[in-house]
């Protein structure tokens, strides 16, 4: 069995220019879902797993939650208050719940490349070494943090869900 190299960083929410209860219920969704996903491992460039702290895994999600909000509403033409119940109805289907969440696992996926190409192209004009780790997300945990996203957002009350949307939609 390999051993898991740790990555993170712990800094805070940057990259939001947000303030207040937007931030707060951004953050406190995504510390739900990171938290209640277990551990997080990515695969570095050299191909070795890698463990991703709880603050990396945190941060990695309040920074990819509105990109997820926004491509879901885009893409289903849905308004602030009808994303939970579209979300929710998909995920009481086996069927549709399943693929719900392999959808979700890609995006994440797909946004985890994105912000590593943006990460090392500030780096290399900055000349700051890049902090690619919290992007080095592999499948499983792309899955698993899919999953339990979907489920707690599914089960939200409806006055917390609308605000993490509204969250979400702020600069959208």
């Amino acid at each position: 069995m390999e051993t898991a190299v740790h990555v993170g960083s712990g800094q805070g929410l940057w990259g939001f220019d947000l303030e207040g209860e937007t931030v707060s219920v951004i953050e406190d969704f995504s510390k739900s879902v990171v938290t209640g996903a277990g551990a997080l491992t990515g695969t570095s460039d050299d191909g070795k797993t890698v463990a991703i702290d709880p603050i990396s895994g945190i941060v990695f999600f309040s920074t990819i939650l509105p990109v997820i909000a926004g491509w879901l509403k885009q893409c289903k033409g849905l308004k602030n208050d009808q994303v939970q119940g579209y979300v929710a109805q998909r995920h009481a289907d086996p069927k549709t719940s399943a693929k719900q969440e392999t959808d979700l696992q890609k995006k994440i996926l797909v946004e985890c490349r994105k912000l590593a190409k943006e990460e090392k192209r500030n780096a290399k004009a900055t000349g700051i070494p890049a902090d690619v780790g919290r992007y080095s997300i592999d499948e499983r945990t792309a899955a698993k943090l899919a999953h339990n996203a979907i489920g707690q957002f599914s089960q939200a009350d409806t006055a917390t869900a609308a605000k993490l949307v509204a969250a979400c939609s702020v600069g959208a």
